[in-house]
């Protein structure tokens, strides 16, 4: 099992061309085996991206459509973590560090879950709070 931040489940579903060679292949592995962990702050996020943004950061809509509908399948091995009680220490602690909410709720459920995180988010790799696969 992994987790995933929203950029890099964006690209895992809609530009896999755009990750690492590390990152695709641990989130294949992961979603043949037990599966990817998603933080609940994802959709909101990517839906933000889609919406709001402009140019190099902006999330094409069709592409924020597929994520959103794959992530709300129950039939696919992508969990979506909602954000919770035992998440609050983590993410508590993780926001002293990072400045994004985003970012922090997404550290926040990998802690949570026990599980590496897949993000080539500079800023979380940086802080080295939880273990980053790019």
């Amino acid at each position: 099992m992994i987790a995933a931040d929203s950029q890099s489940i964006y690209w895992y579903l809609a530009a896999p061309e755009r990750l690492s060679a590390a990152a695709l292949e641990a989130l294949g592995a992961a979603e043949d085996e037990d599966g990817i962990v998603v933080s609940a702050w994802t959709v909101p996020e990517l839906w933000m991206a889609a919406t709001r943004k402009r140019a190099a950061t902006a999330v094409p809509r069709d592409a924020y459509e597929l994520v959103r509908a794959t992530l709300l399948d129950p039939t696919t091995s992508l969990t979506v973590i909602a954000f919770g009680e035992r998440m609050w220490p983590h993410f508590e602690a993780v926001s002293l560090t990072l400045r994004d909410p985003f970012d922090s709720a997404v550290v926040a459920t990998a802690l949570t879950v026990g599980v590496d995180l897949v993000t080539s988010d500079a800023a979380i790799a940086a802080a080295d709070i939880v273990t980053v696969v790019w």
